[in-house]
């Protein structure tokens, strides 16, 4: 029996798991190490025009039961996040949260991961 080893590379591939529970969007693990401050300063300041109550699904906590309020983006961006299940009205229960923004969440029986980027443009309320 041969032992399977990873190295620090293949541990950092955006490349799917077989191990992993979820399904990962939005970029590579080696990008998604960045702080959320590099997101866009403009989304930022998009974000404090909204009603206090609403931010976005990177500034969320583990445990947070949440109801999407709008998605930000360009067509495309939008019509992806639709295809995903992401949609204004739907709820979405946060399972993790990483320094970053990152984000694992679950839609209905569905798991799914939001890179910093992605989760920033998911705009959320309690």
């Amino acid at each position: 029996m041969t032992k399977q080893t990873y190295t620090e590379l293949d541990l950092l591939s955006s490349s799917p798991r077989e191990d992993w529970s979820f399904t990962f969007f939005g970029g590579n693990l080696e990008r998604e190490a960045l702080p959320t401050s590099c997101v866009d300063d403009r989304e930022l300041r998009e974000t404090a025009n909204l009603e206090p109550s609403v931010m976005p699904l990177a500034k969320a906590r583990a445990g947070d039961r949440l109801c999407i309020v709008s998605l930000r983006g360009n067509h495309h961006t939008i019509e992806h996040f639709h295809k995903m299940g992401f949609c204004p009205g739907t709820e979405v229960q946060v399972i993790s949260r990483s320094l970053s923004g990152s984000v694992v969440v679950t839609i209905g029986d569905t798991r799914l991961g939001l890179g910093a980027r992605m989760s920033q443009q998911v705009m959320v309320k309690v």
